[in-house]
């Protein structure tokens, strides 16, 4: 996950849910919605392990586009945490426009341990990322 998707987060509360939120541009591909679902809900899945694993992007279970967003306006990412475990969990995202639905789906992610050759920290959380989450 490269967290280009999130420019911020509002809330983070442990192995519950997450608000985060991004400020949508014309050319991103609405496909990147539910990247931010991913995204928000591996917010939730890294503070289980106080961000010391790498998380993989495992399946989409269900993806409902009800809208499309405007570009110029900020988008607001929920994900709620679904029978969440240390290995992973469910995630079920919604995203709003102006206090319009315009996806909610269910993605599944699983932690791994660290995918770096030499073991150093996790790909998944960079220190940049941590440290503006404190």
């Amino acid at each position: 996950m490269s967290w280009i998707w999130l420019d911020g987060v509002e809330v983070l509360e442990k192995a519950k849910r997450v608000s985060a939120w991004k400020e949508w541009r014309a050319d991103f591909p609405h496909a990147y919605l539910v990247e931010m679902i991913a995204q928000a809900g591996a917010l939730l899945l890294g503070r289980e392990t106080d961000f010391q694993k790498d998380i993989v992007f495992t399946k989409i279970e269900a993806a409902e586009f009800t809208g499309a967003p405007v570009a110029g306006k900020r988008l607001v990412i929920h994900a709620e945490a679904e029978n969440l475990r240390g290995e992973g969990g469910w995630f079920r995202g919604r995203i709003f426009q102006d206090g319009k639905k315009i996806l909610e789906g269910r993605v599944l992610l699983m932690n791994v341990e660290r995918l770096r050759p030499d073991g150093e920290g996790p790909v998944t959380f960079p220190p940049q990322l941590i440290e503006a989450l404190k």
